[in-house]
C-alpha cells in the first residue's frame, strides 16, 4: 500500500466519484475511445468496476436468499427492517446534514436503501454507530460535543434511546435468519483498504482524462469539471482538482 494515503473525507465519497467516471464512460463511447489515447483499456475499465463493487462489500443473491426452513418471525422481522431502512436513512440524513455533517458521514457510511437481508444489516450498522455516539467507543474525545448534540437532533426527531432500543431487538430478531456462512462481514479497516484502491485507480485515470480530454462538456460528465456561475452573471465550466496525497497539478485544457 502507498505511504501517502488520501484523506478520510476523500474515501467517503471516492465511490460516488468513481462510479460516475465509469457510468459516463460505459455509457459514451466517444469519451472512452478519448481516454484509450491515454493507455485505458477494457482491463482497467473493469477493474475500477470491480474495485467500485469491492467498495459496496457485494453479497451475492444466493447468500441473501431466505430457505424455507427460515422461521416465520424472523421472515417478520425482515420484513419491518425491510419496510423502514430506507427511510431512516433519509431521516438520519435530513437531520444531520447541515449541522452535523461528520456525523452523518459516520453513520451513513457506505449505506443505501436495500431489501431483504441487507436491510438488517444495514438497520445493524446503524444501530451500532448511534451507539458508538451515545457511548464514545471508538470516537475521539474531541468529537464528543458534537456527537451528543448530533443524537440530541435526531432524539427531537424520534429517534432517541428508546428507539434505539427498539431498533436493536428488531435486528436481533431479523438476524436469525440462515443465509450461509458466505455472507461477507466487511471490517472498518477492510472497507479503507478497498477504498484506497478504488482511489488510486480513480486518481490515475482522472488525471490522465484532465489533461487529454479538451472537450469540457466532456469533463463536466465524467464528474472532473463542474458548470458554475462567475461575478458577471455567465456560466463557466470550472475543472475540479483532484485530493492527491502527492499533488500533480491539473493542466486547465482551453
Amino acid at each position: 500500500m502507498p505511504a501517502n494515503v488520501p484523506s478520510d473525507r476523500t474515501l467517503v465519497d471516492i465511490h460516488a466519484r468513481a462510479s460516475r467516471m465509469i457510468t459516463t464512460l460505459s455509457t459514451r463511447p466517444p469519451l472512452f475511445r478519448a481516454l484509450m489515447a491515454g493507455g485505458y483499456s477494457l482491463v482497467h475499465h473493469n477493474r475500477g468496476i470491480d474495485l467500485a463493487v469491492a467498495v459496496i462489500g457485494y453479497v451475492p443473491p444466493e447468500s441473501r436468499r431466505l430457505t424455507v426452513d427460515t422461521p416465520h418471525e424472523v421472515q417478520d422481522a425482515i420484513a419491518a427492517c425491510d419496510a423502514i431502512d430506507d427511510l431512516l436513512i433519509a431521516r438520519i440524513d435530513g437531520a444531520l446534514a447541515l449541522d452535523f455533517a461528520a456525523q452523518r458521514d459516520f453513520i451513513l457510511h457506505n449505506l443505501s436503501g436495500s431489501s431483504g437481508v441487507s436491510s438488517v444489516i444495514n438497520l445493524r450498522l446503524i444501530a451500532e454507530r448511534l451507539e458508538s455516539l451515545a457511548t464514545g467507543r471508538d470516537r475521539a474525545a474531541a468529537q464528543r460535543p458534537q456527537d451528543t448534540a448530533a443524537l440530541a437532533t435526531l432524539a427531537e426527531r424520534g429517534i432517541d434511546a428508546s428507539y434505539r432500543a427498539t431498533l436493536v431487538e428488531l435486528v436481533a430478531a431479523g438476524s436469525g435468519a440462515d443465509i450461509g456462512e458466505d455472507v461477507p462481514t466487511l471490517s472498518l479497516d477492510e472497507l479503507r483498504q478497498r477504498q484506497i484502491a478504488l482511489y488510486y485507480w480513480y486518481r490515475e485515470w482522472a488525471n490522465i482524462a484532465r489533461r487529454l480530454i479538451a472537450r469540457r462538456d466532456w469533463l463536466v460528465s465524467l464528474g472532473l469539471a463542474t458548470r458554475k456561475t462567475n461575478a458577471a452573471g455567465h456560466e463557466e465550466i470550472v475543472i475540479e482538482v483532484d485530493e492527491n496525497p502527492d499533488p500533480v497539478p491539473a493542466t486547465d485544457t482551453p
